[in-house]
């Protein structure tokens, strides 16, 4: 299987001469085996503490369809966050979104007309062909962007995904660490200011969002020593509890912030934000462009931003997934993109960490390993076992269809609901037939580690156990300024298809130095 993943652990990816591993040992070795040394009601009582900080804190959905506000699930144990080896995933998601960047311009540059860029760009919706016509240029302002990536089959980061309208997880990442080093060390001893030190020096994604997003106002012109941020999103967004963390630490850090919702934005007769009788100098948005209404002030505001700065802008074109395959397709020189212009670390970066991914199509193509085949869709419809189908637009994992377990029933109720039929013949071939261009990328399927779970059942009832899951790990990242981020954020599944949304959920990233100060090898035993 793994000869079609074109990416980790060839020699490509081993390029460079740098371990760019995603994790060089069992991540939280030691701390597995202290939370498996505690007595059943000092476990107990570690959840039980943890779940109401988390709570409190916000790590929770808002399942508007249900009418209730329901806790994500985390680990207890944590992926161990190496700065070095985060440092080099910010590096390498910022030449993939630049690389991103130059295939969207060049797709946008053939026009509709052409048929990789119709099938691409098809379901945009008018707003966002309108913005892309007046603002091409603004493409490359991007103040939050998050890539996420799995570990490959022998260690090294595959890049599965470009995430540059609601990257999210920021928020929640932090609560999340904070949460566990504030009872793992109260658990462990540490008196309040030992915890407050230790917590300091961990890296805060929310204030690295911050950062960005005020040197992308200064780069916009912004004049406004301390500019008021609105924070924009739709009624009824799964992550508002996260939204609220925003405005909370980017008000405690000295900027008037506030969450409002799409339909409270107003435009005064100079063309400024007003929300709830405040006015506002950056916009943080985060819904997607399609969901806003068309004739509503934030649609104006996206087209004409006036003295306003809209971050991030529509960045639509790079959430396409089908864009990874004009990458993919554009480093081997094949048809139809052969005169796409990559600079050496943009390359690099697509050559070393994309999987094999093309557009699902009925056409001739190449394979990972340089076998042309002449029927794209016929071969991935004997070859289940190999490939992931995506639609080119979507969120969530909602519309992600697994090859290997296309027999399984929660595969083939997926299927059945994005595409109404079931059996995997039918649908590659409904796939390659939509009006929204599918993907067909080479499975990853990354390693599973026994993990402690800490998960409410239907009544709220807090457990705590062990079991094989998957995880990955979101590096963020930027354009358009020097700030850059440099910190990420790790999610959790049963499944190959980590998502919140799709039953996954949260892992505390701790830094390495917070770890062996928690966890000396002479105190490993103590409970």
């Amino acid at each position: 299987m793994h000869q079609y993943l074109r990416g980790a652990g060839s020699a490509r990816q081993r390029a460079g001469g740098r371990s760019r591993r995603l994790a060089d040992e069992p991540a939280g070795e030691r701390v597995s085996r202290w939370l498996a040394s505690l007595a059943p009601a000092q476990l107990e009582d570690l959840a039980l503490r943890l779940s109401g900080d988390l709570m409190q804190r916000g790590l929770t959905v808002n399942d508007a369809d249900a009418g209730v506000i329901r806790p994500i699930p985390c680990l207890l144990t944590p992926e161990t966050a190496d700065s070095e080896r985060i440092a080099y995933l910010s590096d390498d998601s910022r030449s993939l979104l630049s690389a991103a960047v130059k295939a969207a311009r060049h797709v946008l540059s053939a026009g509709t007309g052409d048929a990789a860029g119709h099938r691409l760009f098809a379901r945009f919706t008018p707003l966002e062909m309108a913005f892309l016509r007046r603002h091409a240029d603004a493409l490359a302002r991007v103040a939050t962007a998050r890539v996420d990536f799995f570990e490959g089959p022998e260690g090294g980061p595959v890049a599965l995904e470009i995430n540059a309208t609601i990257p999210a997880m920021q928020g929640y990442s932090d609560i999340l660490s904070r949460s566990w080093l504030e009872q793992v060390a109260l658990r462990r001893g540490w008196a309040a200011d030992e915890i407050a030190a230790l917590i300091e020096r961990e890296t805060s994604n929310t204030r690295e969002l911050l950062d960005s997003l005020l040197a992308h106002y200064r780069q916009l012109g912004g004049l406004v020593a301390r500019p008021a941020i609105a924070i924009v999103s739709r009624r009824g967004d799964a992550q508002i509890a996260e939204l609220r963390h925003y405005e909370r630490v980017f008000s405690d850090s000295g900027y008037r912030a506030l969450h409002v919702y799409a339909d409270e934005i107003e435009l005064d007769a100079a063309g400024r934000v007003r929300a709830r009788g405040e006015r506002f100098d950056l916009v943080y948005r985060h819904i997607f462009a399609r969901r806003i209404d068309p004739a509503s002030p934030l649609a104006r505001l996206l087209l004409e931003p006036g003295p306003t700065a809209v971050l991030n802008p529509i960045l639509s074109p790079l959430e396409a997934k089908g864009l990874l395959a004009v990458l993919d397709t554009a480093v081997e020189g094949s048809a139809p993109v052969t005169d796409l212009v990559l600079d050496e670390g943009e390359r690099d970066a697509v050559t070393r960490l994309l999987p094999w991914t093309r557009l699902l199509d009925d056409g001739p193509s190449r394979l990972a390993d340089g076998t042309v085949v002449p029927d794209l869709s016929a071969w991935v419809a004997q070859h289940p076992e190999r490939v992931v189908l995506k639609r080119n637009w979507d969120y969530g994992g909602r519309s992600v269809i697994l090859g290997p377990s296309h027999a399984a029933s929660e595969t083939r109720r997926r299927a059945q609901r994005v595409l109404g039929v079931a059996s995997w013949s039918e649908v590659v071939a409904h796939a390659s037939r939509d009006v929204d261009a599918w993907v067909v990328q080479a499975y990853v399927e990354p390693p599973r580690r026994r993990q402690c779970l800490l998960e409410r059942d239907g009544s709220g009832a807090i457990s705590t156990h062990w079991r094989d899951v998957f995880s990955d790990i979101g590096a963020y990242s930027n354009l358009g300024v020097a700030a850059q981020p440099r910190g990420a954020a790790s999610r959790y599944s049963a499944t190959p298809i980590v998502n919140i949304l799709s039953g996954g959920g949260m892992v505390p990233l701790i830094s390495r130095a917070a770890l062996e100060a928690l966890f000396p090898p002479a105190a490993e035993g103590a409970p």
